[in-house]
């Protein structure tokens, strides 16, 4: 469900990628996180609610904490950030 979210809305998000970052010919100068809100029933089907393109990364409980600090602790990893890249 995920994937296929994702591939529907390729092709605004490659306008908008091309729009902000001309430039950029190697296609890796910048990401974008979305926030799917999926729904199970007692059967465990899958039911997409919503796409967010600029989830809130607000925590109210612990939980919601340990979820987007992994997230965001990821997203860094995957950008291979180190600070040798960053000075």
């Amino acid at each position: 469900m995920a994937i296929k979210t994702v591939i529907s809305g390729l092709p605004l998000m490659g306008h908008q990628y091309k729009c902000s970052q001309p430039e950029d010919y190697h296609g890796n100068m910048c990401f974008h996180i979305l926030g799917l809100d999926i729904m199970l029933n007692n059967k465990g089907d899958p039911f997409l609610i919503e796409v967010n393109h600029t989830p809130s990364f607000t925590t109210d409980t612990p939980l919601d904490y340990k979820i987007k600090h992994n997230l965001i602790k990821d997203t860094l990893v995957l950008m291979n950030i180190s600070i040798k890249k960053k000075n």
